[in-house]
């Protein structure tokens, strides 16, 4: 077990500073949001901001991290030298990544518990909404950046990903596969729409995207 926590301390270590983007935008967010319910309180208006800035930003900094977990194997000179230790593929990709899939779900349910207390509305509508974005959208990174060998790459799939979805997605329902991005806390009709198609997203790029994991 000590392995286990010294293990994903040096994944979110190694890094460096790359990491520490993701609570930093976290924190610059709930203070966006705050303000923006205070004023919305204020003026009578309804806060329809807040909720498609969570489903936005919270699933990309997890893509931004997925792609940041690679970077110090693909993308950094000897790196490649990793791939001699006694380690699995498997182990530096797929263990590696659903390891920090597993601790960033415990930092999105911090976020929208306190986006919920906020705002006033459903917490595990909004935690398991962004939880199956952020499952599809890490995936699709760690694609992107292993197909690449490159996180530069990976950041061009992310945002492309991202953007053709809440860009062309508004007009053309068929270019959205994960968002819902209308302003209010999705129903669980709707949520299990999005969870239909988001899982095996997710199982598709993490699968694809294993197979492709050479140094």
């Amino acid at each position: 077990m000590k392995r286990f926590f010294r293990e994903i301390a040096f994944d979110i270590k190694e890094p460096g500073i790359h990491m520490w983007v993701i609570p930093i935008a976290a924190i610059v967010f709930l203070v966006i949001a705050f303000l923006t319910q205070q004023y919305s309180d204020a003026t009578g208006h309804s806060n329809q901001l807040t909720l498609p800035l969570l489903e936005i930003l919270i699933p990309s900094l997890g893509g931004y991290g997925a792609l940041m977990l690679m970077q110090g194997l693909l993308d950094t000179e000897g790196g490649e030298l990793s791939f001699t230790y006694q380690r699995t593929y498997l182990y530096w990709g797929l263990i590696r990544q659903l390891r920090f899939f597993s601790l960033f779900v415990l930092f999105i349910a911090a976020v929208c518990g306190a986006l919920a207390v906020m705002i006033h509305t459903d917490f595990i509508a909004i935690f398991l909404l962004t939880s199956v974005q952020s499952f599809a959208v890490m995936a699709v990174s760690f694609l992107g950046v292993t197909a690449g060998k490159k996180v530069s790459v990976g950041f061009i799939v992310l945002v492309a990903f991202v953007g053709i979805q809440i860009t062309l997605g508004r007009e053309y329902q068929i270019f959205n596969w994960i968002y819902a991005i209308n302003g209010d806390a999705p129903s669980y009709e709707q949520l299990g729409g999005i969870a239909f198609r988001a899982i095996p997203i997710g199982i598709f790029g993490w699968g694809i995207g294993q197979v492709w994991l050479r140094p």
